[in-house]
């Protein structure tokens, strides 16, 4: 319906200028990310890209920390609940 200022006070409401991208909110700043290359703002799609790249980041240096031996899948066929 190309409403730029309807889409762009929706974002404003979530996503202010030092507000961080999250599992929270990413759904939002995915939904920026479209509207401002939609309407030529590349300023703030550039902004929102950072702002995501870096949780991104983020997730991957998490899960990379994350060791095998934190899990136990060492499960004999005997402890399995069925056959």
């Amino acid at each position: 319906m190309k409403d730029w200022e309807g889409a762009e006070k929706l974002v404003r409401k979530y996503i202010a200028e030092d507000t961080v991208c999250t599992e929270d909110n990413d759904i939002v700043f995915v939904a920026a990310e479209i509207l401002y290359k939609a309407n030529g703002n590349k300023k703030e799609e550039k902004r929102i890209k950072r702002a995501m790249k870096k949780y991104e980041e983020e997730l991957e240096a998490y899960y990379m920390r994350i060791d095998d031996e934190d899990y136990d899948f060492d499960l004999m066929d005997d402890d399995l609940p069925f056959s």
